[in-house]
């Protein structure tokens, strides 16, 4: 060992922290097997909750009917909800009829079998408003570009103006130069004489 003699105050030191350690275990026992069925309970419950499934994804179209599958396979209840004609986006123009475009609870939460999980799926009446609403957008867009290309048309003629009007005022400025000057040169030459 490292060589220091043990004195008698050490070695009680010792002997009474493993008595007094000795004495706790028997109170601290039933607290830890407490935390450890708690630790088991919970994993277990844990064990029997289901995931619920990505139903909905811009990579894959599931209907309705394949979505109650799914979710009646994995032993979760389905109840299905159409869309309303006021919940129309162009983000939804693409869509199939019938196509799941969310659940409740969403995907990837854990919850007990048998729970139920609303599903939402789109109707072919909101995927026509959807993609009525996207064409009015367009239209709007390229009106818009359209108004913006004929005032930065306009802003370039008017600019083209301006400068024609001030290279022609310059040339006539400068065209009169000489001729003052001439006058001048003259004026003086006839006063000389």
């Amino acid at each position: 060992m490292s060589g220091e003699k043990k004195t008698p105050k050490t070695t009680s030191n010792i002997a009474t922290g493993i008595a007094m350690a000795a004495s706790i275990v028997p109170l601290v026992k039933p607290a830890i097997e407490a935390v450890r069925d708690y630790a088991d309970k919970t994993i277990e419950e844990r064990k029997k909750l289901i995931v619920v499934p990505k139903l909905y994804s811009s990579e894959y179209r599931t209907t309705s009917e394949q979505a109650v599958e799914i979710l009646t396979s994995l032993g979760l209840k389905a109840v299905l909800s159409p869309t309303l004609i006021d919940d129309a986006d162009g983000k939804y123009r693409n869509c199939i009829n019938n196509q799941v475009i969310k659940s409740e609870p969403k995907a990837k939460q854990k919850v007990e079998p048998g729970t139920t999980v609303r599903v939402l799926y789109i109707t072919q009446e909101v995927i026509d408003e959807s993609q009525r609403l996207f064409n009015e957008s367009e239209k709007r867009k390229a009106e818009r570009l359209l108004e913006k290309s004929i005032r930065r048309s306009e802003r370039k003629e008017k600019t083209k103006q301006v400068v024609s009007d001030v290279a022609d005022t310059v040339k006539r400025g400068v065209g009169k130069i000489p001729s003052v000057l001439h006058k001048k040169n003259n004026d003086k030459e006839e006063h000389n004489e």
